[in-house]
């Protein structure tokens, strides 16, 4: 076999398929967000598929003439095809650790969301980030952002299986002119009650603004919602995600 090193990178969407006519065999997955399936072929004969490989996997000494990469998610894929005994030992993984963030924008799947619900007398105000139902996504939300123009208060993040009363917008693609989000921002200032479950309280200072760092993101499926709402009725909210969008 003649030595062959060739290193690509393709942005993928959702469930397509990348198709590397090249003979080699060696096949590494330098960089990926998500987990992807390699396919392996021989003179149009599929010789192996390898199945939830992420950023460091590889398969070597099974000769082929063409790669195919399979991803469920949209994302950027870097592959390393070699063969005849040259490689490379670099640590792998290095671009998804460092660059994840940048690969899932040049993906179309990272969004910012936001609105603000006006103050109603005698009511509680809220707004919502909406993953509706049959979305055929989840979404991962890794920063919420709150404020209010009240004094010190309490500020409430709640999940909830329905959704607030008022469509407000749709989120925006961090990549412009990306693909338009499934998910809705939803708003309501006509609430007796906070409605949904707690999942974190923090206190705020008067007229101030936070933005809350989640070590670990929260995932609504299809047919759920997160919401932002201040324990004090007659006041204003204002709230704001960053988010990325996943094939289920």
């Amino acid at each position: 076999m003649s030595l062959v090193f060739e290193k690509l990178t393709q942005v993928l969407t959702a469930g397509e398929q990348w198709v590397i006519g090249i003979v080699g065999d060696s096949v590494r997955v330098s960089a990926s967000s998500y987990p992807v399936t390699v396919a392996l072929y021989s003179g149009g004969r599929e010789i192996g598929r390898m199945s939830g490989m992420e950023a460091g996997d590889y398969a070597r000494g099974v000769k082929f003439d063409q790669v195919r990469i399979i991803s469920a998610d949209a994302q950027s894929v870097t592959v390393q095809v070699a063969g005849g005994g040259v490689g490379s030992d670099r640590v792998t993984g290095e671009v998804s650790v460092i660059d994840g963030a940048g690969a899932r924008t040049k993906a179309g799947v990272a969004f910012f969301a936001g609105a603000s619900a006006g103050a109603a007398a005698g009511f509680y105000s809220g707004v919502q980030l909406w993953n509706p139902a049959g979305s055929g996504k989840r979404i991962v939300v890794s920063r919420i952002f709150a404020g209010t123009a009240a004094g010190p208060s309490l500020m409430h993040v709640r999940s909830m299986t329905s959704a607030l009363s008022v469509l407000d917008s749709s989120p925006s693609n961090k990549l412009i002119g990306g693909a338009a989000s499934v998910s809705q921002v939803r708003k309501s200032s006509s609430e007796a009650t906070i409605p949904g479950d707690l999942v974190m309280l923090f206190s705020m200072a008067s007229s101030q603004k936070e933005a809350v760092e989640l070590k670990e993101p929260v995932v609504l499926g299809d047919g759920f919602g997160l919401s932002v709402f201040v324990n004090a009725v007659n006041v204003t909210v204002t709230a704001a995600f960053e988010l990325i969008e996943e094939a289920i």
